[in-house]
């Protein structure tokens, strides 16, 4: 409308018109209708008309206002209905409420009608209401446009809030106060919490000026993600008296000790840890700048700073020291005997110091030594005797004695030497004693007893033959495997065991290398005395004496009669499955390549099913796995009791079975075969104690040789199949088809292009503008990732991120996006183009990982890019899906500079609780939002209130997928602050956005 049209032109110009109109109607009737009572009637009905019109008129002016002033009440209430903020108006005359929200209510304790009988200078505290009174005079004076303060109300029940309220008003054309507009926010429990916070920050003041030990608190410095110094933020006085040094709050410790990163990086690298991550930390650390050790207990207060308590150890330290030194002395001296030493308490016999060749004689730690005692390693037959001259020694009546029996820590037995005296040791009489090992003596002692046991108790047949091949002697062993009496194997010859199977030439060629190498072993086939055949293995050796010379053979054989019925039983189980003893995948693979041949050779069908057992892992979750079991050796029997003797079933694993149905007539036989397996797994499976349970199946069936002409093949088909079947309700069957073998290939086809396409160095990183709209000057970039197929082309995220999603694989580009971000936007700041924000997106998947930060950090620092140039846009789902994990993760991010920003917002379920704790940056409204802007009311209502709800909550807002230059004047007026999309520029290359930004620079 032409803003010189007022209502007073428009209502002069309307009755300008009627004048005339009733002139000049009333004229052309007199001079056209004669007859006076004609030109009456005819009057008349021209005045209805008139009438009739004027009101059509104001009817239709009417509704649209009445409409225009809904749509503005809608809005309005929209605003003033917002949950977290106290909305009202009020009159600039009378004071008196004129509107109020539901929140302001619930914070006074009033209803709406009871609220409105108040004025708002009735319910303000009285030491408040000059101050407010004051101010709201100058306000509707004009002196100034509205006011914010901190005030306290009256509730209904008679407390005090206390309160924010930004005030605003309202004039009429005249410059008049119209109406007072009033935001108030509750901010009693702050103010509480404020007033606690000042006592607790007296108290633990007090504390602080008071502490003995040296307290500071500091800030880190990092530069690309590394701690390189840090700053005094506070320190007590303890602190000065410890250190001696003064005058360091506000500044860095570089400063303070000239050359301290230099000289003292771990310590940097320990701070620097508990700044970031917040978990605390003790440590001692030798102060080279002040020749003082120091203890320090760490911890960190807020991201990015930390909290040191420190004690003055160099004392304590100096005196360790010096008694290590006399202590290392003493230790080397005794730790560098031969002989174990062992001292021991004269009143518990408890051991109180060892040696480490008494540690290793007896197998003990010194740590587990010093919790035995004297009885600990004797053994029970010869203990009274040891502490008969355990007290002896003591008195110092004897001090050796030999061949004593010691018990290791492992239970085994050796002999020592022992020689003991007493020894007094701080005022506590001890005994030391002396500990020789003599086990080798005794076992070469022991050697020939041993081995003549051995010959005798050897599981294995053992004999010796003299070098004409007469046997001189054997054990009982060989003589319970050839079933031979000793007397009668004495003096005879071996051969007399030979059964047939091995003729001359093998052994002509044993001995030949007996008589070459010394020795020989393999399997000989022997002859019982009862004429039984039995296999042996045998290794035979020559026995040499000093002079090296033989003077017998040895031979030592073991009966592998048991070991081939085991590995005759190992190649039934390596075809036939444990459980069920059915055939396994390795049997049956074997079966169908041969049944498959023989369709061939005879032009025959054969049909494959792929037997899947619907929600069996249910039954194992509930029931157990020995009901499980139970249920598969049930089924099997009933299944192989309705098959053909030509087929084969056979169990693939788990709960999936194969059958195989040779020489079948047309595909119908399968589908006949398994409508009866389903009919039959239909009926209840009842297990020994009684209970009832019932089965399905899924069933995909392929047929040679349609559905291919190998066992591998038919297999596949007949499993995409039963998955098939699955998907469609399961308990059924699904014959297969080439789609699902095409859809398969398809997808597996793409996941190995995408991986290779990473390496390939395939990807790509387009940009899209982000513009400020009060400037109209691109401030930013949103970074977006494109796949440079080389056969297909330009491939759009949303044809591969899924995927590379469910494969893991987005962690790798997300990576390679990042990095290839900060390396463009790294190279445009060489270039000297304006300064630039670029945001990049992080998916759920990357986010949920954990270790964003770390790969921020290492990123940045590889490339050197800043920090507070880059920005990183999260979903809400990723964020409200690991609620107090994401807000310490932000704040790491924030800690080191970087931007942070919510994307998408409104299509997820964030509520404004938590919202609030996200220390955010930029709230970018969804493209959904902004597309039927300004053709859909509930779109534009949507925008405008995450715009006024994001700057209530100290967001810049950003609106995505802007086109058109509607759009972009609504976002304009709504207070919007930047926008992107098509009506500025796609996502383009960077050499293309770069050249857009020079073009930007000339005008």
């Amino acid at each position: 409308m032409d803003k010189r049209l007022t209502p007073a032109s428009i209502a002069l110009s309307y009755a300008v018109f009627a004048a005339l109109w009733i002139f000049a109607s009333d004229r052309l009737l007199a001079l056209f209708l004669p007859d006076h009572e004609l030109i009456l009637w005819v009057s008349l009905f021209k005045g209805l008309f008139f009438v009739a019109a004027t009101a059509v008129l104001l009817y239709l002016l009417m509704r649209k206002l009445l409409s225009q002033a809904t749509a503005r009440d809608k809005q309005l209430k929209l605003f003033h209905d917002l949950p977290f903020i106290g909305m009202a108006i009020s009159s600039p005359d009378s004071k008196a409420w004129l509107y109020t929200n539901d929140r302001l209510c619930d914070m006074l304790g009033y209803t709406r009608a009871e609220i409105q009988q108040t004025t708002w200078a009735d319910i303000t505290h009285p030491d408040d209401l000059d101050g407010n009174v004051e101010q709201f005079e100058r306000m509707k004076a004009g002196e100034v446009d509205g006011y914010t303060l901190e005030k306290r109300f009256i509730r209904k029940d008679g407390s005090p809030i206390n309160a924010t309220i930004n005030v605003k008003c309202t004039r009429g054309p005249d410059g008049k106060a119209n109406y007072i507009v009033a935001l108030i926010d509750d901010i009693t429990q702050r103010k509480r919490a404020e007033l606690a916070l000042r006592k607790s920050e007296a108290t633990y003041r007090s504390l602080f000026d008071n502490m003995l030990n040296g307290l500071a608190h500091y800030r880190m410095i990092f530069r690309d993600g590394v701690p390189v110094d840090y700053e005094f933020i506070a320190v007590n006085p303890a602190f000065e008296q410890t250190t001696g040094l003064r005058d360091v709050v506000g500044k860095k410790v570089s400063e303070i000790i000239p050359g301290y990163a230099e000289a003292n990086p771990d310590s940097l690298q320990v701070f620097g840890k508990v700044a970031q991550t917040g978990e605390p930390a003790r440590w001692e650390h030798y102060l080279a700048a002040l020749d003082k050790w120091f203890s320090f207990s760490i911890y960190s207060p807020a991201p990015g700073e930390f909290v040191v308590v420190h004690d003055d150890i160099t004392e304590r330290k100096r005196a360790d020291e010096a008694l290590r030194e006399s202590e290392n002395r003493f230790r080397n001296i005794f730790n560098s005997a031969n002989d174990g030493i062992l001292l021991a308490d004269a009143v518990t016999r408890k051991f109180i110091m060892s040696n480490p060749a008494v540690q290793h004689m007896l197998g003990y730690s010194e740590e587990e030594l010093l919790g035995l005692k004297v009885d600990d390693i004797h053994v029970a037959e010869e203990l009274p005797d040891v502490l008969a001259q355990f007290t002896r020694r003591l008195s110092g009546e004897s001090r050796s004695t030999h061949n004593v029996s010691v018990k290791r820590k492992d239970g085994s037995v050796f002999y020592a030497d022992i020689s003991a005296s007493p020894i007094t040791i701080n005022g506590k009489l001890s005994l030391i004693g002396n500990f020789r090992d003599i086990s080798e003596r005794k076992r070469n002692e022991d050697a020939l007893r041993q081995a003549a046991t051995v010959f005798q108790n050897s599981h294995n047949g053992i004999i010796i033959t003299d070098l004409q091949g007469n046997i001189v002697a054997v054990n009982q062993s060989f003589v319970k495997h050839t079933d031979y009496a000793e007397a009668e194997l004495l003096g005879k010859n071996p051969r007399i065991l030979h059964s047939g199977r091995q003729g001359r030439d093998f052994y002509r060629k044993m001995w030949a290398n007996i008589l070459e190498a010394g020795f020989w072993q393999g399997e000989v086939w022997n002859r019982r005395k009862n004429g039984e055949v039995y296999p042996t293995w045998l290794a035979i050796s020559a026995v040499r004496n000093d002079q090296d010379v033989t003077t017998h053979y040895v031979g030592i054989s073991s009966d592998l009669s048991q070991l081939k019925q085991s590995e005759a039983e190992r190649e039934h189980l390596a075809h036939f499955d444990p459980l069920t003893d059915l055939p396994n995948r390795l049997l049956l693979q074997s079966h169908l390549a041969h049944a498959l041949a023989h369709a061939q050779r005879h032009r025959t069908q054969l049909g494959v099913l792929y037997i899947d057992l619907d929600r069996f892992k249910n039954i194992n979750d509930s029931m157990g796995y020995l009901v499980g079991d139970e249920l598969l050796v049930n089924l099997t029997e009933r299944l192989t009791m309705h098959m053909r003797s030509e087929d084969m079933l056979a169990r693939l694993g788990g709960d999936e079975f194969l059958m195989v149905l040779e020489q079948i007539n047309s595909p119908e036989d399968t589908a006949i075969v398994a409508r009866s397996l389903l009919e039959l797994l239909s009926q209840p499976f009842v297990l020994p104690g009684g209970q009832e349970i019932f089965i399905g199946a899924s069933i995909g069936i392929s047929i040679y040789p349609n559905d291919g002409d190998s066992a591998e093949q038919m297999i596949q088909h007949a499993d995409a199949a039963m998955h098939q079947a699955k998907k469609q309700g399961r308990n059924t069957y699904r014959f297969y088809t080439d789609a699902l073998t095409r859809a398969a290939g398809e997808h597996l086809e793409l996941e190995n292009r995408l991986r290779h396409a990473i390496g390939a160095n395939q990807l790509r990183v387009y940009y899209q503008p982000q513009v400020d709209i009060a400037s109209g000057h691109i401030v930013g970039a949103e970074a977006l990732v494109r796949w440079q197929d080389p056969e297909r082309g330009l491939i759009q995220p949303v044809n591969f991120i899924r995927l590379a999603e469910e494969t893991g694989l987005i962690g790798a580009i997300g990576e390679w996006v990042l990095k290839e971000t900060c390396l463009q936007g790294k190279r445009w700041i060489d270039a000297g183009l304006p300064f630039l924000t670029l945001a990049v997106n992080l998916s759920p998947h990357q986010f949920m990982r954990g270790n964003i930060v770390e790969l921020v950090s290492k990123v940045l620092a590889q490339t050197g890019f800043p920090a507070d140039r880059l920005e990183l846009e999260l979903t809400e789902s990723a964020l409200m899906e690991q609620e107090e994990d994401a807000v310490k993760m932000l704040h790491l991010l924030r800690a080191q500079d970087i931007r942070l920003a919510i994307d998408d917002f409104g299509t997820g379920y964030s509520s404004l609780a938590y919202l609030k704790r996200f220390p955010l940056d930029i709230l970018k409204i969804d493209k959904s939002f902004v597309d039927d802007i300004p053709f859909h009311q509930d779109d534009m209502e949507i925008a405008s209130t995450i715009i006024a709800m994001g700057h209530i909550l100290g967001f810049k807002v950003l609106a995505e997928g802007v086109e058109t230059a509607e759009q972009l004047e609504f976002l304009k007026e709504k207070g919007c602050d930047m926008y992107q999309g098509y009506l500025t520029s796609p996502p383009v290359p960077a050499e293309d956005f770069e050249k857009m930004l020079a073009e930007k620079m000339q005008k």
